[in-house]
């Protein structure tokens, strides 16, 4: 017989715990777990066939809230897209921006929205 396990790239974050890496973002993850669910294709054979670790997809096909790693977004979704109107606004008109001068800038346009 021979081994038809995938060899993936190991990192590490930390010393003790490894972490397999994969690639392809949200897109391939959800088609993944919709041919889980909809019953095309094994937990196993879409873990080989996406290329993501087999325990992430049963994690999400038993869990679907299971929640993000990390820490929380400091910014709201409307506060970003202060943020970015903002940039992109200053490098159109060529504005330099220190740290100061963003932060005021930020405050004003978040007064004028109303926020």
């Amino acid at each position: 017989m021979f081994d038809m396990r995938i060899k993936r790239a190991r990192t590490s974050s930390s010393p003790g715990k490894k972490m397999a890496s994969y690639s392809g973002g949200e897109l391939p993850f959800e088609e993944a777990l919709d041919e889980i669910r909809a019953g095309r294709l094994s937990v196993r054979s879409a873990a080989a066939k996406y290329n993501i670790p087999r325990t992430t997809l049963l994690n999400h096909k038993n869990n679907p809230d299971v929640r993000k790693n990390g820490r929380p977004t400091v910014l709201t979704p409307a506060e970003e897209e202060i943020v970015v109107e903002l940039i992109l606004t200053c490098s159109e008109f060529k504005i330099e921006l220190d740290q100061t001068a963003f932060g005021e800038a930020l405050a004003d346009a978040a007064r004028e929205r109303g926020e």
